[in-house]
């Protein structure tokens, strides 16, 4: 399926390995539509490239990650496509702060949510969300979170979400986990949470961590930092007990974590908000009137 090839494309942008067939391939390509009646496409992300590099009208693709990081097999397909356009957007992601896992919650009933999920509020707690992406390193957090509550006694961490239907290797990871975290009586699993659940979350916890094998999406982390909650970011490289020293320093000064998590709302409010991409792609679109 479509989708399917659309997939194996992002994970190839990010550096994965591809195993893309030519008639998957050529498939993708007759099956793509010519858009008529534009005078600018915007692609965004690999799955309409096809699309718009077809169109008589100017085309543009935009793609949050650096394409840098391709694997060859991937970029193969897709250069030739990213030629035919007229240009390549760099766009930040930008999140809604209107929608449901954004809007304000009060404090109240994002506490009542999470008790009911299990979290103990009279404890501090981090979290990482959407943990069993491919590109995410649950591992490496378990090992900075186990460092970490050697001096930040009483520490939870919260691992909330579930992989994708079709990623085998997320619920393989999501299996090992599983049976690690039941022996774990400060590991707090939550799946099949929604939205505002992560809202709540992101709202009472003292920090976020993620950790990435290859550069990733920045809308959970800027969902996060919009909450007025900090990130702790590793890349899964990096040593365990860095990670561990940042999430112990905000856990033990929560003044410092306030801080912190207020400059991230303000960059988020200032730089990553959708009415600044909005802003951001008609600037884009705009200066193709005067060429």
């Amino acid at each position: 399926p479509l989708w399917r090839l659309v997939g194996q494309l992002e994970d190839g942008l990010q550096g994965g390995e591809t195993a893309i067939s030519d008639a998957a391939w050529s498939e993708y390509l007759e099956d793509s539509p010519t858009p008529e009646g534009f005078d600018v496409i915007v692609a965004h992300g690999p799955g309409p490239l096809a699309a718009a590099a077809k169109s008589p009208a100017r085309a543009v693709w935009r793609y949050e990650l650096d394409a840098s990081n391709a694997e060859a097999a991937a970029w193969e397909r897709l250069e030739p496509l990213v030629a035919q356009c007229d240009a390549v957007a760099e766009l930040p992601a930008a999140i809604d702060p209107l929608a449901p896992g954004s809007i304000d919650l009060p404090v109240r009933l994002a506490g009542s949510m999470l008790r009911s999920l299990g979290v103990d509020l009279e404890r501090p707690c981090v979290f990482q969300a959407r943990p069993f992406d491919s590109w995410q390193d649950p591992h490496h957090v378990l090992d900075a979170f186990a460092l970490a509550r050697e001096s930040a006694p009483g520490l939870q961490l919260v691992l909330a979400g579930d992989p994708v239907q079709d990623d085998v290797e997320a619920w393989r990871l999501l299996r090992e986990v599983s049976e690690y975290a039941e022996a774990q009586q400060d590991l707090q699993l939550l799946r099949d949470v929604g939205d505002v659940e992560l809202n709540a979350l992101r709202a009472v916890a003292r920090a976020g961590v993620e950790s990435t094998l290859a550069p990733a999406s920045q809308v959970t982390k800027l969902e996060t930092l919009w909450k007025g909650t900090p990130m702790v970011s590793a890349r899964s490289e990096d040593p365990p007990e860095a990670t561990a020293g940042r999430i112990a320093e905000l856990v033990n000064d929560p003044g410092l974590a306030v801080d912190v998590g207020r400059a991230g709302h303000e960059l988020v409010r200032r730089d990553h908000l959708i009415t600044r991409l909005a802003e951001n792609e008609l600037r884009l679109l705009a200066s193709f009137q005067s060429t």
